[in-house]
């Protein structure tokens, strides 16, 4: 194994019972499972990596560890006539990001539970499409892999340097820790994963599955390097799925639903950014009257390949929108905003080979965001739309962003109030961005984006499909075809030009 990476030892020492009858030191005692009776089948997901990439592509991974649990076939004959197979939720961490010292980036895992509905997507999972989400192992004890009890880590050496070196990150690592979360067999590891004591640890390149593939109480998946074996199962589901739409699919889409109080962040964004927070009252959807666009013109995608064919050019688009909207007189009378779904701070970064390749749009995006959007000077000008060119009859649509900057502003009308601050890093701007995206009036977006795509398939399962559309390079803004589903998302290595 490669210097400077935990070594996988017996996980048992970071854990105690909390069982009073329990005799002698927990961390030199061995935990002997007894014999499983337990029929029904639980899953945990290996951390590390957890699931990995942006906020879609870990939606994505997620999927593929729904699809492993439920297209297997011998689940499928050993839960014949019983519920199908379980997750255990405490295992299901995800990946944020957030900045660190001298431009880097800190990894921070963050439990499903502090993000999503779970009590939505187990009243889906009632219908025996989907997995329920359990908080806990039942007959624990009966585990070859899993703690029956609390995890006492909190003076693991690995965490107080976390806690000396990151105060920020206390709220969130205390509530991680107060629950039984990772494999026995590489608990070590995983700890030190999601500390950042690892710093060598490079999941596409180091995995630990291996450690835990003996498990069968509960079964251990995900790792597999590289890409992975959760984006693999993706992979193969959409070269399948192609553009048929899917019965899991569909659950799994409309159970991933935000917590009510991200729900109504999202609602308080919209009405501060478009205006109209004294014309929609709290019996009205503020989202129908909100215009939403995916511009995918960060630095990093210009570079990546599925960006090679896609319109760079941020005026370019905002131009088409402005098109699109006037050409539709219901749509220009109706809407009062244009959401821009972007990482600001992505789409001005001037580092590294990818900006001095695409230097002239970047500098040119900047100056674009600021004049449209505006910035910690000045106020955006937002566009303005043409509802009578004969009349000269205009009206200025707010454009604006639900992003990194609301959510600071939030965590600070929090801290004011003296509420404790818990920070979840990149991932709650990400889950406002997409949840305001598919609830939207109309959403515009690139279909090679895997983000884009999410949406636009989440929309087609909600009924929505007819008020999806694309922007193109040449072609203005198009409607999805296929009713608004697009095909799966696949890897753009040879992808064509769309024009």
């Amino acid at each position: 194994m490669d210097s400077g990476v935990p070594n996988v030892s017996n996980g048992r020492q970071l854990f105690k019972r909390s069982d009073p009858s329990s005799k002698g030191d927990a961390k030199n005692r061995s935990i002997t499972p007894a014999p499983i009776t337990n029929k029904t089948e639980v899953w945990a997901l290996v951390t590390p990596p957890g699931l990995l990439g942006g906020y879609r592509n870990q939606v994505l991974r997620l999927f593929g560890l729904v699809l492993a649990a439920v297209k297997q076939e011998s689940i499928k004959e050993a839960t014949a006539g019983q519920s199908i197979p379980q997750m255990l939720l405490p295992s299901l961490l995800w990946s944020s990001h957030t900045a660190g010292p001298n431009g880097t980036r800190i990894t921070r895992p963050v439990p499903m539970e502090d993000l999503f509905d779970i009590e939505h997507w187990n009243s889906r999972a009632e219908k025996n499409v989907l997995p329920k989400l359990i908080e806990k192992l039942p007959h624990a004890e009966q585990s070859d892999c899993w703690a029956s009890d609390t995890i006492e880590l909190q003076q693991s050496e690995l965490v107080q340097s976390m806690l000396r070196n990151q105060p920020d990150f206390v709220p969130l690592l205390n509530h991680i820790l107060e629950k039984p979360r990772f494999l026995l067999p590489i608990a070590n590891v995983s700890l030190a994963f999601i500390t950042g004591n690892a710093p060598e640890l490079n999941p596409r390149r180091h995995d630990f599955s291996s450690h835990a593939k003996h498990c069968q109480y509960p079964i251990a998946y995900g790792g597999g390097g590289g890409r992975g074996q959760l984006w693999s199962n993706y992979m193969e589901f959409g070269r399948s799925r192609g553009s048929i739409p899917d019965p899991l699919e569909k659950e799994f889409l409309t159970a991933l639903k935000p917590l009510p109080k991200w729900r109504r962040l999202a609602r308080q964004c919209i009405q501060d950014g478009a205006g109209i927070g004294d014309v929609v009252d709290q019996y009205e959807d503020p989202f129908s009257h909100i215009l939403a666009l995916h511009p995918r013109v960060e630095t990093e995608m210009m570079a990546h390949s599925c960006g090679a064919y896609m319109n760079k050019n941020l005026t370019s688009i905002f131009d088409d929108v402005k098109k699109f909207v006037e050409t539709d007189t219901n749509l220009a009378h109706s809407i009062s905003g244009i959401f821009v779904a972007l990482h600001r701070a992505g789409a001005s970064s001037k580092e590294g080979r990818p900006y001095y390749r695409f230097k002239q749009y970047v500098d040119d995006n900047i100056a674009t965001l600021d004049r449209v959007l505006g910035n910690q000077f000045m106020a955006g000008q937002g566009l303005s739309i043409q509802l009578d060119a004969m009349n000269q009859q205009s009206r200025r649509l707010s454009v604006f962003e639900c992003g990194e900057s609301f959510v600071e502003r939030y965590y600070e009308s929090q801290s004011r109030a003296g509420e404790q601050v818990v920070n979840y890093g990149s991932i709650l701007p990400s889950l406002l961005n997409f949840d305001v995206a598919v609830e939207a009036a109309v959403f515009v977006g690139m279909r090679s984006s895997s983000w884009s795509n999410s949406v636009m398939t989440t929309r087609y399962y909600l009924g929505k499909g007819d008020t999806n559309f694309e922007y193109t390079r040449e072609r203005g803004i198009q409607p999805i075809e296929n009713g608004g589903l697009p095909p799966a998302h696949q890897n753009c290595d040879g992808m064509k030009d769309p024009g």
